[in-house]
């Protein structure tokens, strides 16, 4: 039994948006993709990644390192 994802690290949200990790801590710096500090980790929620992708219209403004 596989369980659904309801987050992810910033490793994992780069690997999905298919970008650097240093494009995603800065996307979610800038508060362009809503995420949790948990210590020194971030949380990012699946549909803040789903959020960021719709509000984009196709043109993600996270630049690719």
């Amino acid at each position: 039994m596989e369980i659904e994802r309801k987050a992810y690290t910033v490793a994992e949200a780069a690997e999905v948006l298919r970008v650097s990790q240093w494009s995603v801590r800065e996307a979610c710096r800038r508060g362009e993709i809503r995420s949790l500090r948990l210590g020194a980790r971030i949380i990012i929620p699946r549909d803040a990644i789903d959020a960021f992708l719709a509000a984009s219209d196709g043109e993600a403004s996270v630049p690719d390192s």
